[in-house]
């Protein structure tokens, strides 16, 4: 029989996996939101978490089976995928947190260099002018700087929900004892003859 986790371990498991599907299901939608304001322009972000969403809804699919099942063999493959996403979420909450602080400094000034000209952001800066790519208006720039930074947001929580499951995880798989169900004993009582005494008369 496989080994089966406690009740208390299998419900931790559902509630981080749930929460990771709300966390994919969040960034699902923030993907949307930038696509609709400036496909190209956000395309091109590596650690835009358009390749993490899956891992993130498919994470959490796997906790929320495991506090179904209790089972101990989806337990230790949810603590290794949750070690995966610790690293993954983790570079890329790196990286688009840089993304975020260089796109503030540059939003604060966008007002003395850039300006919306024929339906495009126009930036002029030492002499060079660059015009920022499927951008309708230079206000946009402000939208995608908020979005990135509730995206960064659910990144950094996917990190620590992340690393938090894989400690659990472990603590659940390598440093706790299998469950064992214990045997019902059911008792059956058979029924006895009771003598009979038939009086015989002489």
């Amino acid at each position: 029989m496989p080994g089966i986790i406690s009740h208390q371990h299998a419900k931790a498991a559902l509630v981080i996996g749930i929460i990771e599907v709300v966390l994919g299901v969040g960034l699902v939608a923030i993907c949307i939101a930038l696509n609709t304001i400036a496909k190209s322009s956000t395309n091109d972000i590596p650690a835009s978490p358009f390749m993490n969403v899956g891992a993130l809804i498919g994470f959490g699919m796997t906790g929320i089976t495991v506090g179904i099942r209790k089972n101990k063999c989806l337990m230790t493959c949810f603590m290794v995928e949750n070690i995966i996403l610790t690293v993954v979420q983790g570079a890329s909450a790196v990286f688009l947190m840089l993304v975020v602080v260089v796109l503030k400094v540059f939003v604060g000034h966008i007002g003395d260099y850039c300006s919306t000209v024929n339906g495009s952001c126009v930036c002029s800066y030492t002499g060079t002018t660059h015009t920022i790519k499927d951008l309708d208006d230079c206000e946009q720039l402000g939208s995608i700087t908020t979005l990135l930074t509730v995206m960064l947001g659910i990144t950094v929580s996917s990190v620590i929900l992340g690393f938090t499951a894989s400690i659990f995880g472990c603590v659940s798989v390598c440093c706790t004892r299998n469950v064992v169900m214990d045997p019902v004993i059911v008792e059956t009582h058979q029924m006895q003859a009771v003598p009979t005494y038939r009086e015989i008369k002489h």
